[in-house]
């Protein structure tokens, strides 16, 4: 049965054939994009964040860098509010 044909079951969806360059496009958009939980784990876990944007980077994949990237930022500021805090607290 040749895939351009129309099936005989009404129930199956219809096949769109998409390009190689569509589905490429599609991949990247996902893989660039940072999602919440990716966030979250940045911003709360910035050590486990920057390891896992260094296998994203090993992989190719282009969010890697901006994982490792809010990762360090994160973690940087948390120690800045960290020594904020114990230098507070020491004055009391």
């Amino acid at each position: 049965m040749d895939p351009s044909e129309p099936s005989e079951n009404p129930y199956e969806a219809p096949r769109i054939d998409i390009g190689p360059g569509e589905a490429d496009a599609r991949r990247r958009t996902r893989d660039s994009e940072l999602q919440v939980s990716d966030w979250i784990l940045a911003v709360l876990c910035s050590s486990i964040g920057c390891i896992m944007g260094i296998i994203w980077l090993i992989q190719g994949k282009p969010k890697g860098g901006k994982m490792i990237g809010v990762s360090l930022i994160f973690a940087f500021l948390w120690n800045i509010l960290r020594v904020g805090l114990q230098f507070a607290l020491r004055e009391q």
